[in-house]
């Protein structure tokens, strides 16, 4: 909903289970960019990180999605981790991290998610650092990191794929850097989520004819 001035087919909005209307207010009272009550254009609204809630509280937050886009179709999707990936391009498989010490860092807008999937994925971590949403980082930062990483006597270091596209670093310090890369999957509401896209699909045809 930020770029009003762009042509749209299909407005889907996605609310974080885990914040799901940003405190209710905009900035910089809450996290919202503008009134929750623009729900309302959305034609799909979208649950995500929905695992990390129980039934009920995902129940309430479709209730009052509902309340204020009446007409917008539901789903609910969970960021589930996929394999760990270096800068240069190779991957290997989570297993890897099982009962592995991790040196762990981010600089997202939810950090608690990203150590969730970790250690769901059997990391021991033993170093953690949390550096702010789109950090840009500097030497300071990768030498503070190799100190933190050293001193916990951990085995390798791990952060987000968002984060590694921004160094090109192989290691930190003397310890392997991997991203934990992680996969939408849709766990309800897969039908009315392919229904939506299809008709916005159809109905970009037929002005194009």
């Amino acid at each position: 909903f930020q770029h009003r001035r762009l042509a749209r087919d299909l407005d889907i909005v996605l609310l974080d289970a885990t914040e799901p209307f940003g405190f209710d207010h905009v900035f910089p009272r809450g996290t919202l960019r503008e009134p929750v009550t623009g729900i309302q254009r959305a034609a799909v609204v979208c649950l995500t990180r929905s695992d990390l809630i129980d039934e009920h509280g995902r129940a309430a937050i479709q209730q009052r999605a509902a309340n204020l886009a009446p007409h917008a179709a539901w789903c609910e999707a969970a960021h589930e981790p996929h394999e760990l990936l270096n800068s240069n391009g190779l991957t290997q498989p989570l297993v890897a991290l099982t009962g592995d010490r991790v040196a762990a860092f981010c600089g997202i807008g939810n950090p608690a998610a990203f150590r969730h999937a970790l250690e769901n994925a059997g990391a021991n971590i033993v170093f953690w650092r949390e550096f702010a949403d789109h950090h840009a980082y500097f030497d300071a930062d990768l030498a503070e990191l190799a100190s933190g990483a050293a001193a916990a006597n951990s085995e390798l270091v791990v952060c987000t794929h968002k984060d590694l596209v921004k160094l090109s670093n192989a290691k930190i310090g003397c310890r392997e850097l991997w991203a934990l890369t992680v996969e939408m999957q849709i766990r309800a509401g897969q039908d009315a989520l392919e229904n939506a896209l299809d008709r916005a699909a159809k109905m970009v045809q037929l002005q194009r004819k």
